[in-house]
């Protein structure tokens, strides 16, 4: 496996220049073009969907940061509200697509949270025979994720949201969020695919 740390290098001394965007949904169409994000249910396979930003983008590596609203405090440290399969694939592979050759994931070190919205985990991928054309939303991988049971009253939780980030350390620019164990009657179907974070909150 190639690794990776030369990439990585590279994105913290320049940041990265985006062709794309890294895409959550509760996917119940097995359309990548058409988004869910919004369920009741407390667990649920969330679906990570490559799109271009304009179209025929190409593509030899993709990065994202994986996390969402984080409350802290000095007695629990940092908290989400929503866990993931993907946070146990930090130091080993996370993607199997055969696009791609190679993958990894790191976390960032951030004694609380790394803003709210915010991520700790980042998650890298190198494309297989130096890259391809990227025309229209694929799919990448999907995985688990749920709500975080608030059993500590001393330790509250956040919202149960799931959120995509650019890795370029700006907090407040978030590619996708998706919304667990919520009352589905009373927001939209659909949260913005790209949208600042007061935009998010305004929905609920």
């Amino acid at each position: 496996m190639r690794i990776l740390a030369a990439t990585l290098l590279l994105l913290l001394a320049f940041g990265p220049s985006h062709a794309y965007r890294l895409l959550l949904d509760l996917d119940q169409d097995g359309d990548p073009s058409t988004f869910n994000t919004i369920t009741s249910a407390d667990t649920a396979l969330v679906s990570l969907i490559l799109a271009p930003d304009e179209g025929g983008e190409w593509i030899d590596q993709i990065s994202f940061g994986l996390g969402g609203s984080c409350l802290d405090n000095w007695d629990c440290g940092w908290r989400y509200g929503t866990g993931t399969e993907l946070y146990g694939a930090l130091g080993g592979d996370w993607l199997f697509h055969p696009l791609f050759e190679s993958s990894a994931a790191d976390g960032r070190l951030c004694a609380f949270c790394c803003g709210s919205p915010g991520f700790h985990y980042l998650f890298f991928a190198d494309s297989a025979d130096d890259g391809f054309l990227l025309q229209e939303n694929i799919f990448l991988c999907r995985f688990t994720a749920w709500a975080i049971e608030d059993d500590d009253p001393q330790c509250p939780l956040p919202i149960s949201d799931l959120m995509t980030f650019p890795f370029d350390d700006q907090e407040w620019d978030i590619w996708s969020t998706i919304l667990l164990a919520q009352d589905t009657s009373s927001v939209p179907e659909e949260i913005p695919k790209t949208a600042t974070w007061r935009e998010v909150k305004s929905l609920y």
